[in-house]
């Protein structure tokens, strides 16, 4: 897709290009034929919703909850005019779509953000049996978290978990582990991208973006602490892929309860 930088500068996703294709490549054949669908929940402003379309050979659906990010990604794909893409406005616990309406499901970004368990069970509820489940985000890579860093990385609605509180969780909510890639090398050039813009424009005293002025310093902070403080011995980034385990396929597959109520 031509311009897309465009449009977007800087990579608002660690990883960028490369980790959707990593999760789209291990994709069961089945799907990834045309009639195939995949939900991109948490597209923030598109950026990973254009790079899902370019290799997905299916339909996206992209959702976020930010209406300001989903407004700026259709006017990107109004000049861009990407044939297999839509963007919606939609909070991750509210989706409107039936049981079993997608082949892969990717939470990018907000496992952390919304309640884990009913946010794992509505993405189990959405995909079909043979689905695949792919969950980027961060995750600490040490036992013991030093207060600097939660104050950086946590608030009251952003919790980080473990790698094996991730594990257990997926496994409560009905899905087995694929593959665990620890993508967190990847978190060093995602932050310096931004070092230079974040200091000029916090010296500048934010002249023409004072209403970004907390977002900007809340960067700025995350980017101290992960490359001056020792914040990257702790924080890491991961894509995870799961499926459906056979008890999630039973409860979730409509034509499998409408068996069951026939035979009774």
């Amino acid at each position: 897709m031509k311009f897309l930088s465009v449009y977007y500068p800087f990579h608002f996703n660690p990883g960028g290009e490369a980790l959707m294709k990593k999760f789209i490549s291990s994709l069961p054949i089945v799907a990834r034929r045309k009639d195939s669908s995949m939900l991109l929940a948490g597209c923030g402003y598109g950026e990973a919703g254009f790079f899902a379309s370019k290799s997905f050979p299916g339909s996206v659906m992209a959702t976020d909850e930010d209406a300001e990010g989903i407004f700026y990604a259709k006017m990107v794909a109004a000049a861009l005019s990407p044939e297999n893409l839509q963007f919606r406005t939609m909070p991750a616990l509210a989706f409107r779509f039936d049981d079993a309406s997608f082949d892969a499901v990717f939470l990018n970004g907000i496992l952390n953000v919304y309640p884990k368990n009913k946010l794992l069970k509505e993405a189990c509820r959405l995909l079909k049996p043979g689905g695949m489940l792919a969950v980027a985000d961060s995750f600490w890579l040490t036992e013991k978290i030093p207060h600097y860093a939660r104050l950086a990385w946590e608030d009251a609605r952003n919790k980080i978990f473990q790698k094996k509180e991730l594990e257990a969780l997926l496994a409560e909510c009905g899905f087995q582990i694929r593959e665990f890639s620890d993508r967190s090398r990847e978190l060093r050039a995602f932050y310096l991208q931004f070092k230079d813009d974040a200091k000029s424009i916090t010296q500048s005293g934010f002249e023409g973006i004072k209403h970004l002025k907390s977002v900007v310093k809340k960067y700025k902070h995350e980017i101290d602490v992960y490359t001056k403080l020792g914040g990257d011995e702790h924080l890491g980034y991961f894509l995870l892929t799961a499926t459906k385990s056979n008890e999630s396929i039973q409860q979730f597959n409509p034509s499998i309860r409408l068996q069951e109520r026939e035979t009774e």
